[in-house]
């Protein structure tokens, strides 16, 4: 089967767009490299294929006629390849071209949960402490402001159940200075946490984390969690929550 190039080509029409409105153009999976452009000018490039990842539109886009160009490269790996450096280098498996994931337009205000962290949440949770009777849950979360100005804002951290009720909430004044990035590092107590336990139990939190400017919810991100501890023995093998679990293996092709 041959692998190389391919194009794609879309003409995005926008109407007005309001003023301090930021927007990014993201790419759920492009194998193997990606380059774009936006409006004849060059968006950005991504060198794997297998992560999401975004650029920042906000120079390049307009009200009306908006063409977005995408080169989607796939050739086979070999010495002077443009794939030469790009992993995997081999296999038993065809690696697959072209766009294979979701492709979103964002569009936020000047003061969000940051989406240049790598394509990434900008929401990231762990559990350092587990207990029967409480577990320490650490959110931490980037934020952005692209204004001009600083913002004093309010960020909303709150855990639900597998029902949605509100367990717990934290809240935090932040205040992020112009044109800058800033991380906020909270630690909620859970108290009598429901353990996630693999098939038998697949019990899932979720964290919702709000970034707020006064009452108004100017974004949100929200983050699945389960509340586990692990270990690996040489003589029992993989240990979930305090007891040996065996581990299957599998293989599962994303196509």
């Amino acid at each position: 089967t041959d692998r190389g190039v391919g194009w794609y080509r879309l003409d995005l029409e926008l109407p007005a767009m309001p003023k301090g409105r930021h927007y990014f153009l993201q790419f759920d999976g492009v194998a193997t490299i990606a380059d774009a452009w936006l409006t004849g000018t060059p968006l950005g490039a991504h060198r794997r294929a297998y992560a999401r990842f975004r650029f920042d539109a906000r120079t390049q886009l307009k009200s009306g006629h908006n063409p977005i160009v995408l080169k989607a490269d796939n050739s086979l790996p070999a010495a002077g390849s443009s794939t030469e450096n790009v992993l995997p280098l081999g296999g038993d498996y065809f690696l697959y071209g072209g766009i294979y994931r979701g492709v979103s337009l964002i569009s936020t205000g000047s003061a969000q949960i940051d989406l240049l962290d790598h394509g990434g949440p900008g929401v990231y949770v762990s559990t350092p402490s587990v207990r029967t009777d409480q577990a320490d849950v650490a959110v931490l979360t980037r934020l952005r402001n692209l204004g001009a100005d600083k913002r004093k804002l309010t960020l909303m951290t709150t855990i639900l159940d597998a029902t949605k009720r509100p367990i717990v909430t934290d809240v935090a004044a932040v205040t992020i200075a112009r044109d800058a990035n800033r991380q906020v590092r909270r630690v909620l107590k859970l108290d009598k946490p429901h353990l996630w336990q693999g098939r038998a139990d697949p019990y899932l939190y979720q964290v919702e984390v709000e970034l707020r400017d006064g009452k108004q919810v100017i974004d949100r991100v929200i983050q699945p969690l389960g509340v586990r501890t692990f270990a690996f023995d040489a003589d029992r093998g993989f240990i979930l929550n305090g007891k040996p679990t065996p581990l299957h293996g599998a293989a599962r092709h994303q196509e």
